[in-house]
């Protein structure tokens, strides 16, 4: 019995990092794409139309919603000058019900991704 029980919980703990880790996954893909944009920013000055348009489709590519891109450096700026890509959306993850009875097993819920980076424009 105390053995069945250990597995059971076991099983549990697997089950529960594997759904969070897939969420601390996409948070790291987002990650990587606003790297990727904010070096292109620097070489440019600022974020262009078509560099816009190809991030969010990349953002909305990985299952980001409600995608905003507020404080991001949008028109062009001087060498030397600072510049800022800011991106927020949701994304669902499934994680243990704790509202009602963890016994329920996992819901979706929505969870907000938030990346902020900075740098100085080399154009």
């Amino acid at each position: 019995m105390t053995v069945c029980i250990s597995l059971l919980a076991m099983v549990l703990v697997v089950m529960v990092y594997l759904n969070l880790s897939e969420l601390m996954l996409t948070k790291l893909e987002v990650s990587q794409v606003t790297r990727k944009y904010i070096l292109r920013m620097e070489t440019k000055g600022y974020l262009d139309e078509g560099d816009k348009s190809a991030l969010l489709s990349e953002l909305a590519s990985l299952g980001m919603r409600e995608i905003e891109l507020g404080g991001s450096t949008l028109s062009p700026v001087g060498y030397g000058e600072n510049i800022c890509l800011s991106v927020k959306g949701m994304v669902t993850g499934r994680v243990l019900n704790s509202e009602d009875s963890w016994l329920n097993g996992f819901v979706q819920r929505e969870f907000m991704v938030e990346e902020n980076r900075m740098s100085t424009a080399k154009n």
